[in-house]
């Protein structure tokens, strides 16, 4: 199981920065390229849920603050690219379009710590 995890966050990871990569130029695809990495660390999240990971710790705690900011980052960045691409007006467009390139930075730089404070789960 901890093969599957390991899969899982690393095919997330090259997923989020496809799609950082490809925003510009392929908005479908970015929009897929973030909802499969999304639904991939949704799992093994699920999948750490399901084994035991023992007492809590220092890693434990920090692991789990992380993710819980990248996943609500990851819903308020997700709603400001849909403003972005829906509004009617130029402004509220590229106001959005400002924001949620910035969220993304911000989103991606806390979800690779908790990533790597994941790894340390499983370094004893």
């Amino acid at each position: 199981m901890l093969r599957q995890i390991e899969i899982c966050m690393t095919v997330a990871l090259i997923l989020y920065f496809f799609a950082f990569g490809i925003a510009r130029k392929y908005w479908i695809l970015h929009v897929i390229a973030a909802l499969v990495g999304f639904g991939l660390d949704l799992y093994a999240t699920y999948l750490m849920t399901v084994i035991e990971m023992g007492p809590s710790s220092w890693k434990l705690i920090t692991h789990t603050g992380f993710s819980v900011v990248a996943i609500a980052w990851f819903f308020v960045q997700g709603g400001l690219g849909l403003v972005a691409r829906t509004a009617s007006s130029i402004s509220t467009r590229k106001r959005a379009r400002q924001l949620h390139v910035r969220c993304a930075k911000w989103f991606l730089a806390i979800w690779i710590i908790a990533f790597f404070s994941g790894a340390l789960l499983f370094v004893h």
